[in-house]
């Protein structure tokens, strides 16, 4: 089962720079999973305790932030790390903020 989810992976991983070259929102979305990697190996250790909160929506990312903040408070030793899929969404939240 591991061996078919990695084929499915790299497969898919390859389609979606193929599909790059042609859709300017597939590229945006490539070339941030790279500087993301990166961003986030600088900013943390391994020895480093983490909270990690992935949100698939500008929604859920809002209800779990009282959450995060609670845990926070509780284990203020950890750091934070939030992960999202909804980049148009944070570029509107971005856009509103700065009017």
């Amino acid at each position: 089962m591991e061996l078919l989810y990695n084929i499915f992976i790299s497969l898919l991983t390859f389609g979606m720079k193929v599909f790059s070259f042609f859709n300017t929102k597939t590229k945006k979305g490539v070339e941030g999973r790279k500087e993301s990697l990166h961003k986030v190996q600088a900013a943390f250790s391994e020895t480093d305790k983490v909270i990690w909160m992935h949100a698939a929506s500008l929604g859920e990312y809002e209800q779990g932030l009282p959450v995060l903040e609670k845990l926070k408070e509780k284990l203020p030793d950890h750091k934070i790390l939030v992960t999202f899929f909804f980049l148009r969404q944070v570029m509107k939240m971005l856009l509103k903020r700065n009017i």
